[in-house]
C-alpha cells in the first residue's frame, strides 16, 4: 500500500481540477496559487482552490470536494 496523500492531491499541474477543495470564504485570503489553469477568479473568491498548486499563508480548514458536485 502506498503511503502519503492520495495521488489526486499530488498532481502539481493545476489544469484538471481533480484536487479542488473549498474554503469557507475567499480562497485568496488563505492561499496563493502558483500555476492554476482550472479555476477562474470568481470561483477562487467563492472559496475554491487547487491543492496541487495552492500554497497556504496560514493554517485553515478545507473541505475536499469538486465545484461540479455542488
Amino acid at each position: 500500500m502506498r503511503k502519503g496523500p492520495p495521488r489526486y492531491l499530488l498532481g502539481e499541474v493545476g489544469r484538471c481540477g481533480q484536487c479542488t477543495g473549498k474554503y469557507d470564504g475567499d480562497a485568496n485570503e488563505v492561499v496563493t496559487h502558483d500555476g492554476n489553469q482550472f479555476l477562474d477568479e470568481d470561483r477562487i473568491e467563492a472559496g475554491w482552490l487547487l491543492t496541487c498548486v495552492a500554497y497556504p499563508r496560514d493554517d485553515f480548514e478545507l473541505e475536499v470536494t469538486h465545484p461540479d458536485v455542488e
